[in-house]
């Protein structure tokens, strides 16, 4: 029964590090300086993926539009209570 348990353990450890190293790896792999300029899509970025902290003060500016005309003025509501 030892036999089997400390075999257990013992692949578990090995299978932590194997997949722990494998991530390690795998962060390192690629990185922006690789990346030619205009190669990447919206279709390659994962949904909610970039936030405003991953972004410069210029893009976030550039992201909003001109400000455009006022609308027509709505409708006067009803009074509740008579003057």
């Amino acid at each position: 029964m030892k036999v089997i348990v400390r075999a257990a353990v013992i692949a578990a450890v090995i299978a932590t590090l194997v997949g722990s190293g494998a991530a390690s790896a795998a962060s390192h792999l690629i990185s922006g300086k690789q990346i030619k300029n205009n190669s990447i899509t919206g279709l390659d970025i994962k949904n909610r993926s970039v936030t405003s902290g991953d972004l410069t003060e210029g893009a976030i500016t550039a992201l909003h539009g001109a400000r455009g005309a006022n609308g027509a003025p709505g409708y006067p509501g009803r009074r509740a209570w008579p003057t």
